[in-house]
């Protein structure tokens, strides 16, 4: 099954758009990061068609930091998607060993990549049909103004021109709502991480009009509503409800 084929089915099966982020940090938890990480999945399970654990939450654990991510991705259902925020971007083998260790040792289906230094650097973790790659393009952090609001379009429209095996799909923020129409119509077939839901103050209805028309399925993340409440299961569920006019409409 290839990676869109495997997002389709999982958005479907479970009815919902909602990734759920996985940033632990120790200081805030009153248990292991690996117990709290295991709880946050199995609660919200119910409601999010993925995951995306953030690699500088676990790299910061040192040497045991893999083994628990590696633990937790293996505890995540077969049939959802795992996105490894990773957010790396290097060229040749640096770039190839980047793509191996997110996509084939972990066995992520995604990953996140920054393209600042060029399209060579997306390449390597578009090598397999059930792999994607989602590129920053518009992220949701105040600093994007600094290039990425001058860059997205171009970004976009040249993700839209890769002929390789893997998707390429984009990043974009949900706080820069006014922006995406005119990044999304240069690759309309993209899948979306969306960021900037709940702590960041992205509106859900706002996010419904700026995708209108686009085809690609959208995944929106929100990490520390969810992971951080004190009902994480519940706090998935009513985001899974207010995600709703965001589903793909068939037929």
């Amino acid at each position: 099954m290839n990676f869109i084929d495997k997002l389709a089915a999982s958005v479907a099966r479970t009815g919902s758009v909602l990734c759920v982020g996985l940033d632990p940090l120790p200081t805030r938890l009153s248990e292991s990061v690996e117990s709290h990480c295991r709880r946050i999945v199995e609660e919200t399970l119910p409601y999010a068609a993925a995951y995306k654990p953030n690699l500088a939450f676990f790299e910061a654990l040192g040497p045991d930091g893999w083994a628990i991510l590696d633990r937790i991705r293996r505890d995540i259902p077969a049939d959802r998607i795992v996105i490894a925020d990773a957010k790396r971007g290097d060229i040749g083998a640096t770039a190839e060993r980047y793509a191996h260790a997110m996509l084939h040792v972990l066995d992520a289906d995604a990953v996140t990549v920054n393209p600042l230094m060029g399209l060579e650097t997306i390449a390597p973790y578009l090598t397999d049909t059930t792999k994607a790659a989602y590129v920053l393009a518009l992220t949701s952090n105040p600093g994007a103004a600094d290039y990425l609001f001058d860059l997205a379009p171009r970004i976009a429209a040249d993700l839209a021109t890769l002929a390789h095996p893997g998707h390429a799909g984009m990043v974009v923020g949900a706080t820069h709502p006014e922006r995406l129409p005119d990044i999304l119509r240069h690759h309309p077939d993209a899948a979306l991480l969306i960021p900037g839901v709940g702590a960041q103050g992205g509106s859900v209805d706002a996010l419904v009009k700026a995708l209108a028309g686009h085809r690609g399925l959208p995944l929106v993340n929100v990490t520390r509503y969810i992971e951080y409440a004190a009902k994480p299961g519940e706090a998935a569920k009513r985001h899974h409800a207010a995600l709703q006019a965001l589903m793909p409409v068939h037929g």
